[in-house]
């Protein structure tokens, strides 16, 4: 996959019209865990080993009605279990007693959930299995399509030419619970053959994943327990972007737990749920914009900075990057270059384009028109006619808007009437430090509170610009 179609896969989950997905979950204090708030797409719940990551997993589990395995009985027994889950189009309350999902909508190939103990059973399974090849030769082979080993070499970073699978079913083994059916996989590889017995866990556990994502149908929700388990980090990010690829063309949800930094790359802070547990006392949050990672005990890898012209031009790239593309905020600084002129002194220095660390410049929109010929490295303009200032102004002041903010933040329309009025001779730079400081709120709240009103007008501004920074910021 390329990366520019991964990114793509990335942009339209928030924008997708799921039918399928879990809006909320309590555990009613079960290990100290309570309620969650869920949503569509792609969710991720983080947090330390310990933090009850794996009993929010298998409540939501016993909610959806998936039959529980020995081990999980243990875990959450007498638990009590509600939630909210749209199925298809339609809402269920359900507990996990009495209302189980699968029981009202007998939707028993509709909810999935997979996790990494289950590659351990399977190899435990083919090794203790007296007569494999009896098993293998009664059931069909079927050969992978060039799309399919591509994939798979995509996800593994091998150069297979060549993938068969066979899907043994109902196999039993003493000490070990029944599996209905494995996947067993034969590759050939240059001039190599060889099948799952000789794989690694890791490259195993990757056809293992991509064979049930596959096969699960549209609209449905599938739970995943910290896929990154034996798996190499690249290959965690190039997975992600398969499951943002099967979530976007298949409609499915997905509930994700994990403590890999590398899983949560993508996903947006909204949709990310961080589990923090102290003294016996457990806290679910969203993270801030680096808190998941400092969490699970990984700062971000800073790959580079961009240099924009004030505080309020930093403030405004930070809430398009929180919108539209978390990642950028993850991966790269945002530091105030004073003004537009010492932006253009650092773009015009040779020695910085032999530098590892990314430098971009980002000017405010009255900038296009301006001579950057000269500049040796990247630079783009902020979806801007001006500046932060003038172009907020403009949409604070244009007919019925004030309305709006005054349901944003609570205020009486009259309230927020004057204050505009009251303020509407000063200097563009004060009238937005004073109008904050009547609303009472700071400048990145306020900004994050018009961005989805500006937005309703700029969408093509702000998608060439994110298209401008996809063909800057170099892939990995």
């Amino acid at each position: 996959m390329r990366e520019a179609k991964a990114k793509d896969y990335w942009n339209k989950i928030p924008k997708y019209a799921y039918k399928s997905y879990l809006t909320q979950i309590d555990i009613h204090g079960y290990n100290n865990l309570g309620k969650l708030e869920l949503g569509k797409g792609i969710q991720v719940i983080c947090g330390l080993n310990g933090a009850g990551k794996s009993t929010t997993i298998l409540a939501i589990k016993n909610l959806l009605g998936i039959p529980l395995e020995k081990q999980d009985k243990i875990k959450i027994k007498n638990a009590y279990v509600t939630g909210q889950v749209y199925y298809k189009g339609n809402k269920y309350e359900c507990d996990n007693e009495s209302k189980q999902l699968i029981s009202q909508a007998g939707c028993e190939q509709g909810v999935g959930f997979l996790e990494y103990l289950n590659i351990v059973t399977i190899f435990r399974v083919i090794w203790k299995q007296e007569n494999l090849e009896e098993l293998l030769e009664q059931n069909e082979t079927i050969d992978f399509q060039p799309e399919e080993i591509q994939q798979l070499n995509y996800l593994t970073g091998r150069d297979y030419t060549k993938i068969s699978l066979i899907e043994v079913e109902d196999v039993e083994i003493e000490d070990a619970e029944a599996i209905e059916t494995f996947p067993f996989f034969i590759v050939e590889e240059g001039s190599v053959t060889y099948d799952t017995r000789k794989m690694g866990t890791g490259e195993y556990c990757l056809f293992y994943m991509y064979w049930y994502i596959n096969k699960q149908e549209s609209q449905s929700i599938i739970l995943l327990e910290e896929p990154e388990s034996f798996v190499g980090i690249k290959s965690q990010k190039n997975f992600m972007n398969f499951v943002a690829q099967q979530s976007v063309e298949k409609g499915i949800s997905f509930v994700i737990s994990t403590h890999s930094p590398y899983i949560l790359e993508n996903v947006q802070n909204d949709n990310i749920h961080i589990i923090s547990r102290w003294l016996g006392d457990t806290v679910i949050k969203r993270p801030s914009m680096h808190s998941a990672n400092v969490i699970l005990g990984a700062e971000d890898e800073v790959r580079g900075t961009f240099l924009v012209e004030d505080v309020l031009a930093k403030e405004f790239l930070e809430v398009i990057f929180e919108k539209e593309r978390m990642v950028f905020l993850r991966k790269y600084n945002i530091e105030v270059a004073k003004d537009s002129s010492h932006i253009t002194s650092i773009m015009k220095q040779d020695v910085l384009q032999n530098i590892k660390h990314k430098i971009i410049g980002v000017y405010d929109g009255d900038q296009k028109e301006e001579n950057l010929k000269d500049n040796r490295l990247h630079h783009v303009f902020l979806p801007l006619v001006k500046d932060v200032e003038t172009d907020m102004r403009s949409l604070l002041i244009s007919e019925g808007a004030y309305v709006k903010i005054a349901q944003l933040f609570g205020k009486r329309n009259e309230d927020v009437f004057e204050a505009l009025s009251g303020i509407a001779g000063l200097n563009h730079h004060d009238w937005w430090d004073e109008l904050c400081t009547m609303l009472g709120v700071n400048t990145h709240v306020m900004l994050y509170a018009l961005y989805d009103i500006w937005k309703e007008k700029n969408q093509n501004e702000i998608q060439a610009f994110i298209n401008d920074l996809d063909c800057i910021v170099p892939e990995e």
